[in-house]
């Protein structure tokens, strides 16, 4: 069972998708979202009280990162989160959920270890099943 994950994505679809779809996987305990990655970034930089809010849940054991959004992007928040104190990290598996098949996407996702996968939305059962396995792997 996979603690909680959170999907960073400024698309309402997008994020109803992905939640729909892990309820209906019942593997993961919880759910959440942020619809940038500037919002995302202040919950690690204020992480205690990040982890009184989500109640256990925080840090995610997977975060699912968009590119293209307003404020902050994908590979902004990722250079961001790079630079965070050990203690506020707690590095989470970073996917990369993206509508960009693009390949200089692909090979700047690549240059930040902490990104396990990039995947061309929509997300799938089975993508979801290498998801799960990857993280059993860790």
């Amino acid at each position: 069972m996979i603690k909680s994950i959170c999907m960073i994505d400024d698309e309402e679809i997008d994020i109803y998708q992905v939640n729909r779809l892990l309820k209906k996987t019942k593997n993961v305990e919880h759910f959440y979202s942020f619809s940038d990655g500037k919002e995302a970034l202040e919950h690690y930089k204020n992480f205690e009280e990040s982890q009184k809010k989500f109640e256990g849940h925080f840090p995610p054991t997977i975060v699912l990162l968009d590119i293209n959004m307003p404020r902050m992007g994908g590979f902004e928040f990722l250079e961001e989160f790079q630079n965070l104190p050990e203690e506020k990290k707690c590095t989470p598996v970073i996917i990369m959920l993206t509508s960009s098949s693009q390949e200089r996407d692909k090979k700047l996702a690549a240059k930040f270890p902490i990104v396990k996968g990039f995947i061309v939305k929509p997300l799938t059962k089975n993508i979801l099943e290498d998801i799960f396995k990857l993280i059993k792997e860790e």
